[in-house]
């Protein structure tokens, strides 16, 4: 996909924190374009070192993390301006984010959004990417 480079892009962040009483795991981030659009960018990244998440839990599901984060990447990405509910529209990506931040599991926190300004140059994936190193320390992508 080609970008507009003339035009500073605009997110919105949110990030997502795994929550015990005995500590916490920066888990990953949550990166949607200012407007929306089909075409505006929207997508979901869990840290891909994910075990280290099993030293603060020795009970974390880490494939239901990992199923999660596919199942909503995939929601976020579709293509399709559908409205859900006919008595209160809302497009699909207003639906979507207000799963993840009312139904994640009490373990998982949402937080944000926070306003973030990407270089124009760069992809939006990029931006998703740098944002996870940034937050989780994470140094590489699985």
């Amino acid at each position: 996909m080609v970008y507009d480079q003339s035009v500073d892009r605009e997110f919105v962040l949110y990030k997502l924190i795994y929550e015990l009483d005995s500590g916490r795991l920066n888990l990953g981030v949550l990166l949607l374009e200012a407007g929306d659009t089909e075409t505006s960018f929207a997508d979901m990244l869990f840290r891909p070192d994910l075990e280290i998440l099993l030293e603060l839990d020795p009970n974390a599901d880490l494939e239901y993390l990992r199923l999660l984060e596919k199942d909503i990447r995939n929601m976020l990405r579709s293509r399709h301006r559908e409205y859900i509910d006919s008595d209160h529209p809302i497009s699909r990506r207003d639906w979507i984010l207000s799963r993840i931040l009312n139904d994640f599991s009490n373990l998982v926190r949402v937080l944000g959004p926070v306003a973030v300004s990407a270089d124009a140059a760069e992809p939006p994936a990029a931006e998703l990417l740098k944002q996870l190193r940034l937050y989780t320390g994470a140094r590489s992508q699985a």
